[in-house]
């Protein structure tokens, strides 16, 4: 009993010592079927904040999205585990060229989820609401606008 009291002891106080990663925002545009459109885009540029992704959130704003950096251009895999809401992933090169959309990609309510690849190589991905991209004229060829200065490469 003294050994599991004091094993939950320093649990705590190591999970205390853990902070979470303060969140990183900035502007992104991206060219629409009209207009440039611009998107407030929290900044997924770790290991960590890519894993988590949109997972938990019950709501996105409209005109918000969540912007995965990848290290390298490749075939990343995009999943909704733990995701509450349907979103539509749009991949795109390093060039700023959206290469693939995957157009409203529900909810995970499984163990096992299914992965979703773009048809090719990409250096980020953007999470927006589901049907944004409709909506918007957003498709393979469209233009992304890297913002963000500070967190992305130009």
């Amino acid at each position: 009993m003294q050994k599991l009291s004091l094993f939950l002891l320093f649990a705590l106080l190591f999970l205390g010592c853990v902070q979470k990663e303060e969140a990183k925002y900035c502007t992104v545009g991206i060219a629409g079927r009209e207009k440039t459109l611009n998107l407030s885009a929290e900044i997924a540029d770790t290991s960590a904040k890519r894993a988590e992704g949109l997972m938990h959130r019950e709501f996105l704003c409209e005109n918000c999205s969540m912007l995965f950096v990848f290290e390298e251009e490749g075939r990343h895999a995009m999943w909704m585990k733990n995701t509450l809401i349907p979103l539509d992933m749009v991949f795109i090169s390093g060039e700023g060229r959206v290469v693939d959309v995957k157009a409203d990609v529900p909810p995970c309510k499984t163990k096992i989820c299914e992965s979703y690849l773009p048809g090719e190589g990409a250096k980020y991905a953007l999470e927006v609401n589901a049907g944004w991209s409709e909506r918007n004229g957003i498709t393979a060829g469209s233009f992304f606008y890297k913002g963000c200065k500070d967190y992305l490469q130009q």
